[in-house]
């Protein structure tokens, strides 16, 4: 990786977040954030907290996919369920993940058509599920295909792939029926994010992007150590310093 880039950047606000571990965005214009470990704040784009919510069994939230509004993922990896909220943050559906036969799911996303993707880490498999987690597209097993041993906790998509994402082989990348294409090999990603054709992840508090027309690797420079981020439209949130940023970029 020779080439870097500064990303124009120009804050909005900046608010405290002492308490945030990380954040999730939609094209709507609004921010979930996980705080406490089991409570969700949504955030508007002026900074104001719109409403919360809180998981009666105080369990801690693995992630949560906003980018549908009105169906809202909430997966807790620890409890091996998935929740879906509307967009007031009331449960239309619990999805029970070890009734439906899937034994260890480590990551879960929405996927561009409205399912639900599960990674099982039990089968080292990923799936297409309906809202009821009931399988309507899988691969294959990835130790088919790889002679190292995955440790997934994320799962990204654009138009074109489906990332699994590996803080320690790098990301796992398949077409959109669930067929391996190939892997990027990079240690250390914390956490990544599609937003069109460009992979963007995140490695030692500092951004990299990867267009997927070179899959060449590009240092981002921002001067904040990055703690989580998402992109959404013309936006980056940005959660660095036990403080949440806005900023519009280009």
């Amino acid at each position: 990786m020779n080439e870097v880039i500064t990303l124009v950047l120009s804050l909005l606000w900046t608010r405290e977040a002492p308490n945030t571990q990380a954040i999730y965005a939609n094209e709507y214009k609004q921010l979930y954030s996980i705080c406490n470990t089991h409570n969700i704040a949504v955030i508007d784009i002026n900074g104001d907290t719109l409403k919360n919510y809180t998981n009666n069994k105080r369990q801690t939230i693995s992630s949560i996919d906003a980018r549908n509004p009105l169906n809202i993922l909430v997966f807790y990896q620890d409890g091996a369920t998935i929740d879906i909220l509307d967009n007031s943050l009331n449960v239309l559906n619990k999805v029970n993940l070890i009734q439906k036969g899937y034994n260890q799911v480590v990551a879960i996303a929405r996927s561009r058509d409205n399912a639900i993707w599960i990674y099982d880490a039990s089968s080292d498999m990923l799936y297409k599920t309906n809202e009821q987690g009931e399988a309507i597209q899988e691969s294959i097993s990835i130790r088919s295909f790889s002679d190292h041993q995955w440790y997934i906790h994320q799962i990204i998509e654009n138009n074109q792939y489906i990332g699994l994402v590996d803080s320690i082989q790098g990301v796992m990348l398949f077409d959109l029926f669930g067929n391996y294409s190939h892997s990027i090999k990079e240690s250390g990603i914390t956490q990544a994010q599609f937003m069109d054709n460009i992979l963007f992840y995140s490695k030692n508090q500092k951004l990299y992007a990867i267009p997927t027309d070179t899959w060449n690797t590009i240092g981002i420079e921002i001067s904040k150590p990055i703690t989580h981020f998402y992109f959404s439209a013309q936006h980056l949130w940005l959660l660095h310093d036990n403080q949440l940023s806005l900023y519009t970029f280009k």
